[in-house]
């Protein structure tokens, strides 16, 4: 799945319903995209952190990919990133989009 723009507390909601209906499914894994992201806040953070763990509780696989700096950095100041593992798919793996 990809998000896109500004993540914030408008937008956050969406993301964390797309988040669960993506971890509802049948994926093993669910990668989402944020490449195209321009702004990242504390409540797109927690839909991220969120997700990640009614993830685990699934046993899916919650990544992220970025290339922004400043979404990575968020991410790392909340601890977020490493559990992430953000980079590429892993081949042969579902992944919901």
């Amino acid at each position: 799945m990809t998000a896109a723009g500004e993540v914030d507390s408008c937008s956050a909601p969406r993301l964390a319903a797309e988040l669960e209906d993506a971890i509802a499914g049948d994926a093993l894994q669910v990668i989402v995209d944020l490449t195209a992201v321009t702004f990242l806040d504390s409540v797109g953070v927690h839909a991220l952190a969120a997700a990640y763990r009614r993830a685990e509780a699934a046993v899916i696989r919650l990544r992220v990919r970025d290339s922004h700096r400043a979404m990575m950095r968020s991410l790392e100041l909340t601890g977020l990133w490493g559990l992430l593992a953000a980079g590429p798919a892993i081949s042969g793996s579902a992944t919901a989009s």
